[in-house]
């Protein structure tokens, strides 16, 4: 056992010695099927040479595909040397180059991949949270049950470095349970392997047969690595059954696999397994303290490539998030301001029809009242004095006949006078003048203040025309109704504001708006005006209005 011991510590010693000799064979499938079952010393490194010339040349052709395929190789050789690191980064590398492809769906298995590898990278760096969280970003892509049953038993595989048993025995019985039928295949031996190796463990005597089995299984199918994994589990068993001789005869094995895989990290494994099954106490104790070293100097070492990669990629989608957050608050305050813009639009547009509505409607009174006018003047009032002027000549008639056909004719005339045609474009002040003092007489005084005081040039014709009316039908109810002797008409500007003050002595009454004061309002009112009424018995009469 002690010369076995000592010969494989120079092997391991003296291991790279050969590593630099090229194959004979160099094509891509030889490679591959070396880094998959190594047979000689210088396999791995040789296939590591030939496939990183190959991601150099995929480089120079910018194929990304292909650099990704090779990446995946290196990677692989990476781990099986214990290049950890090394390892990590070929993977990162790979995911940086998955993320800058527009298709997803046509990578599933290359995520699926360096996700599964990094979760054995991980798991070796003694890091299980983070090798769990690979293993089950590589299980979401995972689309065949093969690749299920490796990524279960990987994962069974962490609970059971962790001696979680029920834990590792739950993952094992899942990839176990997806081997519906013994193929004769790596995959369900390891599952058999995996599975009874935890049962064995756990006082299950007939476990030790489906280890057996699982082994015999790995030889047929000259599965170099399963079959080290099987011997090492057996050696491991018979140990915690006290069978040191069993324990050794696996141990021994074990050993030997790792020889014909030539891989550091299997050598190194099963260095510390004849550690741990042996009975010197100073190297298991130099093993524990060993390992405390080696997880300190990890640490230390670890660039946590992988982890960074992370953090860059929240990093990456928490400002992508941000960007679409202003993306949408700059899309929300362009429709706020549209809709602010179509609401101004909208009201500048309503007011617009309105004011020519109202206008419309104004010259549509006015072209009425016109025609009023010329209707009574032409028909109405011609006909009452050509009746006037037959009675006068040709036969006698009462006067009190006469009389009252000049009250009808003088009636007519006012009519067709309170709604004839304004001078607007002429003088206007002149206009207003006329207008005041043919309401004098000898009964009233009518006295006008500031009216040329008034810019009536820069006045709206519809706005002059309302005035001239309304000061019609205050003057015509003072003449009607108020037996007034004074009536004063003052006139005041501010800005475009246009005030009219009318005040007299007349009797005064108890505020009753007829027809001609509710007209005269209706017109103010129209033009979004002001006016107000103050009259009492025996006090006068008093209106101002401003447009």
């Amino acid at each position: 056992m002690k010369s076995r011991f000592i010969s494989c510590l120079i092997f391991f010693i003296f291991l790279h010695s050969g590593l630099w000799a090229q194959p004979q064979t160099d094509s891509v499938h030889y490679h591959y099927y070396k880094i998959l079952q190594p047979t000689h010393s210088d396999d791995l490194l040789n296939a590591y040479l030939f496939f990183e010339n190959q991601r150099s040349k995929a480089e120079v052709r910018q194929d990304t595909a292909a650099i990704i395929y090779n990446l995946h190789l290196l990677s692989m050789i990476q781990l099986d040397l214990g290049l950890l690191y090394e390892g990590e980064q070929s993977s990162v590398e790979i995911l940086t180059l998955l993320d800058a492809r527009h298709s997803l769906s046509n990578f599933y298995d290359d995520y699926l991949r360096v996700y599964y590898r990094l979760g054995r990278i991980y798991r070796q760096l003694k890091h299980e949270e983070q090798s769990k969280d690979y293993y089950q970003k590589a299980l979401t892509y995972a689309q065949t049950k093969n690749d299920s049953i490796y990524i279960l038993n990987n994962i069974g595989v962490l609970y059971k470095d962790r001696n979680s048993w029920s834990l590792a025995l739950k993952y094992f019985q899942m990839a176990y349970a997806k081997n519906t039928t013994p193929y004769d295949t790596l995959q369900y031996a390891r599952a058999l392997n995996n599975l009874y190796y935890v049962e064995a463990l756990n006082g299950h005597s007939t476990a030790i047969d489906s280890m057996r089995k699982a082994k015999a299984l790995r030889l047929k199918l000259n599965d170099s690595k399963g079959l080290y994994s099987s011997y090492r589990d057996l050696a491991t068993f018979f140990h915690t059954q006290g069978n040191s001789t069993e324990a050794n005869t696996y141990a021994n094995r074990a050993m030997q696999q790792a020889e014909s895989i030539n891989s550091l990290t299997f050598l190194k494994d099963a260095f510390a397994l004849f550690i741990e099954i042996g009975d010197n106490k100073d190297l298991l104790n130099y093993k524990t303290l060993s390992d405390s070293i080696e997880s300190i100097r990890l640490n230390q070492q670890n660039t946590y490539a992988s982890l960074k990669y992370n953090v860059a990629k929240e990093r990456e989608q928490y400002l992508a998030t941000l960007l679409r957050q202003e993306r949408e608050k700059a899309q929300k305050q362009l429709y706020q301001a549209l809709a602010i813009i179509v609401a101004i639009i909208s009201i500048f547009v309503v007011y617009i029809l309105r004011q020519r509505y109202k206008k419309g409607k104004e010259q549509e009174v006015y072209n009425t009242e016109t025609r009023i006018s010329k209707k009574v003047h032409d028909e109405v009032a011609n006909d009452v004095y050509k009746v006037m002027s037959k009675l006068q000549t040709t036969t006698p008639t009462t006067p009190e006949i006469l009389d009252d056909l000049e009250g009808i004719y003088n009636k007519t005339r006012d009519i067709s006078k309170e709604n004839s045609l304004i001078a607007l474009n002429g003088n206007f002040t002149e206009t207003l003048d006329d207008l005041l003092l043919s309401y004098s007489d000898d009964h009233c005084n009518v006295i006008t203040k500031n009216s040329s005081g008034i810019h009536w040039d820069g006045v709206d014709a519809n706005k002059k025309r309302i005035i001239y009316r309304v000061l019609q039908e205050l003057m015509t109810n003072m003449r009607k109704h108020s037996r007034a002797t004074l009536a004063v008409v003052s006139f005041s500007q501010n800005g475009k504001k246009i005030t009219v003050n009318y005040r007299d002595n007349g009797l005064g009454t108890r505020l009753q708006k007829q027809t001609g004061l509710q007209n005269a309002e209706n017109r103010i009112l129209a033009m979004n005006g002001s006016i107000t009424f103050e009259t009492e018995p025996q006090k006068g009469f008093k209106v101002m209005f401003t447009l």
